[in-house]
């Protein structure tokens, strides 16, 4: 992957990122639920998926995805 295509990565994962914490919290308030903050999450669309986890992730075809073991081997790293 080159530079320019990271950076708009990791500029898409922390805005998702952000977005699901909001979610979280407001889940949080109203119905006491304890998904904040978030660790780790996917994000799909066309062909691939981008899986993160803490401050690392990894783009996956949807097609051949095993999310339970990108998650674990993601989780690992963190």
């Amino acid at each position: 992957m080159d530079e320019k295509s990271a950076e708009i990565a990791a500029l898409m994962a922390a805005a998702n990122k952000a977005m699901g914490n909001m979610q979280a919290r407001l889940d949080r308030l109203h119905w006491k639920r304890w998904f904040f903050p978030v660790t780790g999450f996917a994000v799909a669309g066309g062909k691939y998926a981008a899986c993160i986890m803490g401050n690392t992730g990894v783009f996956v075809e949807l097609s051949k995805a095993d999310f339970d073991k990108a998650f674990e081997i993601l989780s690992e790293n963190i």
